[in-house]
């Protein structure tokens, strides 16, 4: 074999390896992107556990829906009240995360207006939880394309409210 034939196939091989080291940084990327997705899901889970066994072991908690749910929500305490907004606060601190991660890509499309919907929810005159009275009282706790949404849904509601 001359020489030109043997450069021929080592430059061959050198473009073969080459590809083939790019496509496993690329699978590498992939499973390095997969894992950040997974560990931001597991995240917002833990967080949103968490939320719901503390509140659920709070009596002045409980006893603040179970009032609310039952039309007496201006016979609560103070301490109900307190309960009351520091659920609030974390509710909105963990959907204010979630649009974060959503606009970092670690929350899928679907999973987002899924949980806009359920902010939605939260935010209408008949959610037991006090969340939009929690976020008006001080809106600039949150970033501003956050509170942009939340003002937009807030919009949207009240718009609805006044057609009906």
């Amino acid at each position: 074999m001359d020489s030109a034939k043997l450069n021929d196939w080592i430059q061959a091989f050198g473009i073969f390896a080459v590809v083939a080291s790019l496509v496993f940084v690329g699978l590498q990327l992939k499973q390095s992107q997969d894992i950040a997705l997974s560990q931001a899901s597991q995240s917002r889970t833990s967080a949103t556990v968490e939320i719901l066994v503390s509140s659920a072991e709070n009596s002045h908690f409980v006893s603040s829906i179970a009032k609310r749910r039952g039309g007496a929500g201006d016979a609560l305490t103070v301490e109900e009240r307190v309960a009351m907004r520091q659920y609030a606060i974390g509710i909105l601190y963990l959907y204010e995360d979630q649009h974060f991660q959503y606009m970092n890509g670690f929350v899928a499309e679907e999973r987002w207006q899924a949980a806009i919907d359920t902010l939605a929810n939260f935010l209408s005159a008949e959610s037991a939880i006090p969340i939009r009275a929690t976020y008006e009282e001080f809106p600039a706790r949150y970033n501003d394309s956050f509170q942009m949404i939340v003002n937009d849904l807030i919009v949207d509601i009240q718009s609805t409210a006044g057609s009906e």
